[in-house]
């Protein structure tokens, strides 16, 4: 039998294979597209894609963690959970199609009328999904979420790329998510055994727990999307696609890196939530992400003009910018994720959850309205930087708090990974490299930072004195065993 070790490395990895798999096909799909369309339609779509999250976002009910906290195998709970599901999905289309004129309206883009009525048949599919996939990373069997994910995506990159070709506009992107749709409905009834049902079993117990996470789910949204909605409606429609393309790209790296390793922890640690292993296994979680996730958003930054150019092609050169300052936040927001969000509403504590998400959206408005003020739409993407700079340490003092962590220890952990990213940083930046191609350019500086970051984490470890309840000794062990 696995060790709950080996259970975490396993979830971890498939979780990460799962959803980075399904992101660099992604990625491969938008690089393809962007030379394909204009950023004009990538703002169009867009622009539904926010009111689509709005929605979601205020009639979302956490089931995959409603699932996950229960450690009964139970197929009432599960039936009912599929039901709220499918509920929620009635409800977020219906609205759709009854606001969609109004939406228009306000971002002053009629074509939106008739993309949102194809993309409510793609939330309709969405939630009629097997609830299987839930059951199974609840018992850690990411292997069959992976693989769920992977056929999905493939289906959709090859559908979407030809009509790219064929259309050259928006609709290239709309008809592939609901080709995407119809294929995740039909692989997870084959692929998954479980047959749910129609239930209302303890539907009062899901409707508090979802009113509790509710305000959760309002708060992300608000902390990702009250910018973009703004964008929407004060820009065009092309700075709205390159904004959405820098945000996209930087989160690809950094936030939507850590989104794996949380799905993959999640159901270990509401295993041992309630153990003295609990609070160890939570401040590893968070010291594992700043080494790993602290290189990458300085390391896009460094590199962001080769990146650009080399993947996006001219067209869209004026997205560096916005990439560089996105890479620095969503690096950020990614880590105050592990801080204050899902842990802490398995752990139980929605409220401080809840709190912390709105504590930053009061800031997140602060800081929007001030650079409106002061400048306008184009400094938001700095503004968001420093405005998570504010808002991750009190986050971060808050949860040590609450948590009983060692706030200075915890603090202490994270200087070499973020030495060692500086370090990357001044020598990709301040070197003087040759007059390469920028293909090239962007490869040898990928390089040299990972090597750069990997020698100064290994010099500050010997300084150290190797201790061995470190991170840097964790990896040791588990590449050189002991015999």
């Amino acid at each position: 039998m696995n060790s709950p070790k080996t259970r975490v490395a396993s979830s971890v990895g498939w979780s990460f294979l799962t959803r980075y798999s399904s992101k660099l096909i992604g990625m491969v799909n938008t690089l393809i597209l962007a030379r394909l369309l204009s950023p004009e339609d990538f703002g169009i779509v867009a622009m539904a894609s926010i009111f689509i999250n709005m929605l979601m976002a205020m009639t979302e009910a956490g089931i995959h963690l409603y699932v996950i906290r229960h450690k009964e195998d139970d197929n009432r709970i599960y039936n009912s959970a599929w039901t709220a599901n499918l509920i929620q999905a009635l409800v977020v289309a219906l609205l759709m199609l009854l606001l969609a004129p109004y939406v228009a309206d306000f971002f002053n883009q009629q074509a939106l009328v008739e993309i949102i009525y194809c993309l409510a048949l793609v939330r309709l599919l969405e939630g009629a999904k097997n609830i299987g996939i839930f059951i199974a990373q609840k018992q850690l069997n990411f292997r069959l979420d992976f693989k769920l994910s992977f056929y999905t995506k493939i289906s959709s990159v090859i559908v979407t790329v030809a009509l790219g070709f064929w259309l050259r506009s928006y609709w290239a992107l709309v008809w592939g998510q609901v080709l995407s749709a119809i294929v995740g409905l039909v692989l997870s009834y084959t692929m998954f055994s479980y047959r749910p049902a129609l239930s209302l079993y303890k539907w009062r117990d899901i409707l508090r727990y979802s009113a509790s996470t509710l305000p959760f789910s309002i708060g992300g949204f608000i902390n990702g999307q009250a910018d973009v909605i703004i964008v929407g409606r004060m820009a065009t429609a092309d700075f709205l696609g390159k904004y959405q393309m820098g945000l996209n790209l930087a989160g690809m790296f950094t936030r939507e890196l850590m989104m794996p390793v949380v799905r993959g922890l999640l159901p270990n640690f509401a295993i041992v939530k309630e153990t003295a292993e609990g609070k160890k296994f939570l401040a590893f979680a968070i010291t594992g992400a700043v080494y790993v996730f602290v290189p990458l958003g300085v390391g896009l930054n460094a590199v962001a003009p080769e990146f650009v150019a080399t993947l996006l092609g001219d067209k869209w050169l004026s997205v560096t910018p916005i990439l560089a300052w996105f890479s620095l936040y969503t690096m950020m927001t990614g880590i105050m994720m592990f801080l204050g969000g899902q842990f802490l509403i398995v752990m139980g504590r929605e409220k401080l959850s809840n709190r912390l998400v709105w504590m930053r959206s009061v800031i997140l408005f602060s800081t929007i309205f001030l650079t409106l003020y002061l400048s306008d739409y184009h400094a938001l993407p700095r503004s968001l930087f420093l405005s998570a700079c504010v808002a991750l340490p009190i986050v971060l003092l808050v949860v040590t708090r609450v948590l009983a962590f060692n706030l200075a220890q915890l603090l202490l952990q994270w200087i070499p990974p973020v030495l060692s990213a500086l370090a990357m940083w001044m020598l990709i930046r301040w070197l003087p490299w040759p007059e390469w191609p920028m293909a090239i350019m962007l490869i040898v500086k990928v390089l040299a930072g990972a090597l750069c970051y990997g020698v100064c984490v290994a010099v500050f470890y010997l300084l150290r004195g190797m201790p061995s309840d470190s991170l840097e000794a964790f990896l040791i062990r588990k590449l050189m065993p002991a015999r």
